[in-house]
């Protein structure tokens, strides 16, 4: 699953000479991998928001990295952040870990998961679901 604005580069349509719309160089990539393409609202720039943070904080702080893989590390594992738990010293990975609905999916009881992604999958035009030990693999 991709999630991404509504960029022309994600959006533009082609059209082939019966003006009927023809699917993307982008799009028929997505389709040979599997990959559902979900786009956020527009006007709804929260959406995208956390995506938007990293961004902006990777281009603060290249300069203090050789690499993405390192920038990556420090922004998951050390990089405190403020709409976490700044007093407990919470990071991305660690509030990952300590997520309840974590614990739900390890027992096998996703139906959020299942219910969130099948809906994507109809709105991307797939036909097939995805079952709770679907999701656990």
């Amino acid at each position: 699953m991709i999630l991404s604005d509504n960029g022309t580069q994600f959006t533009a349509v082609r059209k082939n000479s019966s003006r009927h719309r023809k699917i993307t160089v982008f799009e028929q990539e997505l389709s040979d991998l599997g990959i559902i393409h979900i786009k956020t609202r527009i006007g709804h720039p929260q959406t995208n928001g956390k995506l938007e943070r990293f961004f902006g904080t990777f281009e603060l702080r290249w300069d203090h990295f050789g690499n993405v893989p390192d920038f990556i590390s420090y922004y998951n594992e050390d990089r405190f952040h403020s709409s976490l738990d700044m007093d407990a010293g919470e990071t991305p990975r660690r509030a990952f870990a300590n997520k309840k609905v974590t614990t739900a999916i390890r027992k096998g009881n996703p139906r959020w998961f299942e219910e969130d992604l099948n809906q994507a999958r109809r709105r991307s035009g797939r036909s097939c679901s995805l079952t709770s030990s679907q999701a656990l693999d």
